[in-house]
């Protein structure tokens, strides 16, 4: 997973704002984002969907405007492994594998 240059999908993205939890917005932070853009994000996000939602929608941001070969699945998990989200990491593992198990041709 960590070698992987796909850009993180919906469900990747979807348990990485789930599970981050605490230290987020140093996360954010290490992806390039400012803190204008994630203070934006808490005051359009928070009151409709908590900071879970604030999280996905930053995401989405950094895959959007980050430049090519920057926003995929293999940096995003180092970056968490490397800031010991490793319990998000071992659920994105989860995802990740069963989305593999779904892609197997079935003989």
């Amino acid at each position: 997973m960590m070698q992987s240059r796909e850009e993180p999908n919906h469900r990747i993205l979807e348990t990485i704002s789930t599970h981050l939890g605490e230290g987020w917005k140093h996360v954010m932070r290490e992806l390039g984002l400012s803190e204008g853009q994630i203070e934006q994000a808490v005051i359009d996000h928070q009151m409709h969907g908590g900071i879970k939602e604030v999280i996905y929608q930053l995401l989405l941001l950094w895959i959007r405007d980050a430049d090519d070969n920057v926003a995929t699945l293999g940096h995003i998990t180092s970056l968490l492994w490397e800031l010991n989200h490793r319990d998000c990491v071992q659920r994105m593992k989860l995802v990740y594998k069963s989305e593999g198990e779904k892609r197997k041709p079935s003989s």
